[in-house]
């Protein structure tokens, strides 16, 4: 319960001084749980609402009927976590000496701050097909220079309401067993804070100004949002094979096509159109599903992902290699893990009937190569689905 406050009011923390902005860039647009808590992999094993997002041709896996009537997920840096005391009093500081305020601004100073906000609402899917509205959010805010502590702020946020459709692949009567095609068109918005008296999609709060919010308890107006909005598609393929005598799957899929939309930015006092590409990148992934015996764990799900066109260039940056663990045939408690960019993650999830409460730890680099501008979240969720 300590725990859950602190994330709670870390976050707070976040959305009051980031003027209710809400995410950092993040190529992937939308992550379940279970994607996080397994490094990022997705692509070959999705077999619920989420493959509308994770690859559509993964709508072919679904065994009965899929819903979600809400999921909710939120979470916080470590360094949000561990500096809730100063947070606490820089935010109770309405009215205090400027040396009282600059001395708990120094004492932050190193730290990564941010908070990640998602849910998804009304998703449905069967076999073949599904639709749903699904947010993912962050804003992270650096407190940087001790010698002369400034703030970083980066904010993002994007929606999309997502219907897929898949089905057997056939090209003018040929077939390839097993192999599924599957398509989604979404329409998509995308918020992107920035500073409007340079147009920049990062905004800086010297230490005068991170003074002067936290005497007055007002927010500084340098800043505002370009909303970008439009049709954009996925198209994803899968197919099980044969590995080492195993059956495993494997999928493809192609995300955000067309999503070059146009947004307004304020700079200045002029009012200016500016391109808003959302990345289009491509996905192989690899799936298998083991039985074992091993410390009471009955069965493990492998998946690797690996990025063949992003937006990113280092190897590590695009490889996301993760593994779920059913133990002692309990279906209700799922044990993960993996690797995403390199940095170790993991989460558990727990399910009491269509009741769904999950953990998960996540690392990753937000800047071009992996160690850049690294961040590292704790994340929970609960939802009603099944």
């Amino acid at each position: 319960m300590k725990l859950f406050k602190k994330i709670l009011f870390a976050g707070f923390f976040t959305v009051v001084l980031a003027n209710m902005v809400i995410a950092a860039e993040s190529n992937v647009l939308f992550k379940s749980m279970k994607q996080i808590g397994m490094g990022g992999a997705a692509v070959a094993i999705c077999d619920d609402e989420k493959a509308l997002y994770q690859n559509p041709a993964g709508l072919m896996n679904i065994t009965g009927m899929k819903f979600n009537l809400l999921t909710l997920r939120g979470g916080v840096s470590t360094d949000g976590i561990s500096n809730y005391k100063t947070i606490s009093d820089l935010l109770n500081a309405k009215g205090k000496t400027s040396d009282y305020v600059s001395n708990l601004i120094h004492k932050l100073t190193p730290s990564k701050l941010g908070n990640e906000f998602a849910f998804e609402t009304m998703a449905f899917a069967w076999k073949g097909f599904g639709f749903g509205v699904f947010g993912d959010s962050r804003s992270n805010i650096g407190f940087l220079r001790p010698s002369d502590p400034y703030a970083k702020v980066t904010s993002l946020i994007d929606t999309a309401a997502i219907i897929g459709y898949a089905t057997p692949f056939s090209f003018f009567g040929i077939t390839i067993p097993n192999l599924n095609i599957g398509f989604a068109g979404k329409y998509m918005a995308r918020g992107i804070l920035y500073d409007m008296n340079n147009g920049d999609t990062t905004v800086d709060y010297g230490l005068g100004t991170l003074i002067d919010m936290f005497q007055t308890s007002k927010i500084a107006t340098n800043c505002a949002y370009a909303v970008a909005q439009g049709p954009a598609a996925d198209i994803g393929l899968s197919l099980p094979i044969n590995l080492f005598g195993a059956t495993a799957s494997t999928g493809l899929t192609f995300r955000n096509i067309g999503a070059n939309f146009t947004a307004t930015k304020t700079i200045n006092g002029v009012s200016q159109k500016v391109k808003v590409q959302i990345p289009f990148e491509s996905v192989i992934g690899l799936g298998l599903t083991t039985p074992t015996s091993f410390l009471g764990v009955t069965s493990v799900t492998w998946a690797l992902d690996y990025a063949v066109i992003s937006v990113d260039k280092s190897f590590f940056k695009n490889t996301h290699l993760g593994l779920e663990a059913m133990v002692f045939n309990w279906d209700w408690l799922k044990l993960r893990g993996g690797l995403n960019q390199g940095y170790v993650v993991g989460g558990v999830g727990i399910s009491w009937g269509i009741l769904h409460l999950d953990y998960a730890y996540n690392q990753e680099a937000l800047g071009d190569e992996v160690g850049i501008n690294s961040y590292d979240y704790h994340l929970i969720s609960i939802g009603i689905a099944n």
